[in-house]
């Protein structure tokens, strides 16, 4: 099993972000909309946390867009170790940051 995810892993670090991101939308219509993988819980914490507030549709929208950034969160974890962060990060005045941990 660990070779199996180790290599999934492997494959999805290939992948842009953009990439990322349009698989997670895939997989939010696969599990949300056709096989419905937690929808009604979650409908029904929305209901519960808004009320009256929001329409039906509005309910479905927030709950879908939930399930989206769950399932990328889920993915930028899995290749968060072979992704290398400072490919993404600029740091601009460093001497703040290296103040700042030099204080811990």
């Amino acid at each position: 099993m660990y070779l199996v995810l180790s290599g999934i892993g492997t494959m999805l670090s290939l992948l842009s972000f953009r990439a990322l991101e349009f698989l997670s939308l895939l997989m939010t219509v696969l599990f949300f909309d056709i096989f419905r993988v937690r929808r009604r819980l979650m409908l029904k914490n929305i209901s519960i946390a808004f009320h009256d507030e929001y329409k039906s549709c509005e309910k479905i929208r927030m709950a879908r867009k939930a399930c989206q950034n769950f399932i990328q969160s889920m993915l930028e974890a899995i290749i968060s170790r072979r992704h290398a962060i400072d490919a993404d990060v600029v740091v601009e005045n460093s001497q703040i940051l290296e103040d700042a941990i030099a204080l811990e």
